[in-house]
């Protein structure tokens, strides 16, 4: 396992002899792409109405299930009029990412899994999609907050509840890895993600 501590203390060292020696040190880390436009990194403020809309376009048999309704467990919504979303109850789990085209509330990519419920024990990922507008779903395992990485470099946090995770992103750009992080920041795992396994 690699020492992050280790390896911070002894780039800040390493700027502060480059600064010492008249060097331009860089204050910041590089700034990410530019975000699109009705497109957050940062998650909004969930609408209901939306997911109430969502749950009977992308939940099979919407009302019918015994018990009721799936609880809606994850709500990744960045902009007005699209989010991921993930119900799930027991062992059953269904996600969707919903988004409005020309008026009309759209289900763009689903996964849906039967026999395995939310909140394994390690970061993981259920479902991915290959083409954009992306999508993706897993488990947080034991970290706190779980981040997407992409191909351009740029990252964002994903939406998270209950030991689940969603996110979704516009850009014709792949994800490369998921990290998760404990409340402190520090790497807790890393997930990679290989094209080939994309659905």
């Amino acid at each position: 396992m690699v020492d992050v501590r280790r390896r911070s203390v002894t780039v800040a060292v390493a700027a502060v002899l480059l600064a010492g020696c008249g060097s331009v040190v860089p204050s910041q880390p590089p700034s990410q792409p530019p975000a699109p436009a009705g497109w957050s990194r940062i998650p909004i403020a969930p609408d209901p109405a939306l997911a109430s809309a969502a749950y009977k376009l992308c939940v099979p048999d919407a009302g019918a299930r015994p018990g009721g309704e799936l609880p809606l467990i994850v709500q990744d919504q960045r902009g007005p009029g699209a989010a991921f979303l993930i119900w799930a109850a027991g062992d059953t789990v269904v996600s969707c990412l919903a988004m409005e085209r020309n008026g009309t509330l759209q289900q763009i990519v689903g996964f849906g899994s039967s026999g395995r419920g939310l909140g394994g024990a390690v970061l993981d990922v259920r479902g991915i999609s290959a083409n954009a507008p992306h999508a993706i779903a897993g488990d947080t395992g034991p970290g706190t907050h779980v981040f997407v990485q992409l191909a351009d470099g740029s990252s964002f946090e994903a939406s998270r509840n209950r030991g689940a995770f969603g996110a979704w992103w516009p850009q014709p750009v792949q994800a490369v890895a998921v990290r998760s992080v404990d409340d402190l920041g520090r790497l807790v795992e890393t997930y990679p993600i290989d094209p080939p396994a994309m659905h």
